[in-house]
């Protein structure tokens, strides 16, 4: 949706809205180009930030639930949101995010707030089944992932993928095939525009060890599909009003 930013001045360095954390204004910073601004999906990320907080009820249950301890699995990390919140928490985080671009903004937040040795990026996209597929790009968020494109030819005509390829070759991983640290608790989180279901088919090891004590999703329209997927190991799921589900083991 459309939104008026009105940006205080003294979170404004030069060409950047360094954007403080809703919470704790010192605790991390997301360094964010003016130039992104006219975005949509940028733009909103800002404006529900500046107000109560970017998907708020879930990085709070990461406070309550995350420590040193912990390992939190940020798979669709995009920027990195999710991943600076686990991180100041104390967690070990894996952040996995296969859009280049994306990418090269969560290498800045990790080098603006210090936490580049606290966190492992992997370069890929995660489903059911290892290999190769193809990512839809959208704005800087909504990419979909698909088998094959209907039109491999295709390149954007504006936007900031202008001259590029709608669909890019991506790497897949599945979560079962990453190493995580032995012995700890994990906490997931999957934002991945309709293939969760996937990521978690690829996840059945993790999930039936009983490491993984909350997964929180992204319900697009497969709640039920996705609920009973979890329910089989264990799990009991909420809806929130952010469009996200948190699963708790037991």
């Amino acid at each position: 949706m459309p939104v008026t930013l009105k940006i205080p001045p003294r979170y404004i360095d030069g060409d950047r809205v360094m954007l403080p954390c809703h919470r704790t204004p010192g605790r991390y910073t997301m360094p964010i180009p003016v130039s992104l601004l006219a975005d949509e999906a940028t733009a909103l990320l800002v404006y529900r930030e500046l107000g109560d907080g970017w998907e708020r009820q879930e990085r709070d249950l990461l406070d309550e639930v995350l420590g040193p301890a912990a390992v939190f699995v940020d798979v669709g990390a995009h920027w990195g949101i999710y991943t600076l919140h686990a991180a100041t928490a104390g967690a070990a985080v894996i952040a996995i995010e296969p859009d280049p671009a994306n990418r090269s903004m969560l290498d800045a937040w990790l080098a603006a707030n210090n936490l580049v040795e606290r966190v492992t990026v992997v370069a890929a996209a995660v489903a059911e089944h290892a290999g190769t597929a193809y990512l839809r790009r959208n704005t800087s968020m909504g990419h979909v992932l698909v088998s094959e494109p209907p039109d491999p030819g295709a390149t954007y005509d504006r936007g900031r993928f202008a001259g590029q390829p709608v669909y890019a070759p991506t790497p897949v991983v599945r979560l079962d095939d990453i190493p995580l640290p032995a012995g700890r608790p994990v906490v997931l989180k999957v934002d991945v525009e309709g293939g969760e279901i996937a990521v978690l088919r690829g996840a059945a090891a993790l999930l039936g060890s009983g490491r993984v004590t909350h997964v929180v999703w992204e319900i697009n329209d497969a709640f039920d599909a996705v609920g009973r997927l979890l329910a089989e190991h264990g799990y009991r799921s909420v809806p929130l009003d952010s469009g996200n589900a948190v699963s708790t083991l037991g």
